[in-house]
């Protein structure tokens, strides 16, 4: 699945939506498109005015998402690279 959103500070209300979008591909005011291939993992684009920024995120990094907080496991693959 790859899914694109808009950039905006992650609200606490954020922080319980991302997850669940991610997870269950539920509608977020935020998505701005959608796109199904069949890959277990997400490609989660980011789009800022400057530059996107694009995540690959596997089924666990997802769910670490609900107790970790989407800004946490972000912030960690920002790291890797």
């Amino acid at each position: 699945m790859r899914i694109v959103i808009q950039k905006h500070a992650i609200t606490t209300r954020c922080e319980r939506c991302l997850p669940n979008v991610l997870e269950q591909h539920r509608g977020c005011f935020h998505v701005l498109e959608e796109l199904e291939d069949d890959s277990p993992n997400i490609t989660l684009v980011i789009k800022s005015g400057a530059e996107d920024e694009t995540y690959e995120l596997t089924p666990e990094q997802v769910e670490l998402m609900r107790t970790e907080g989407p800004e946490a496991v972000l912030a960690e693959l920002d790291a890797q690279e």
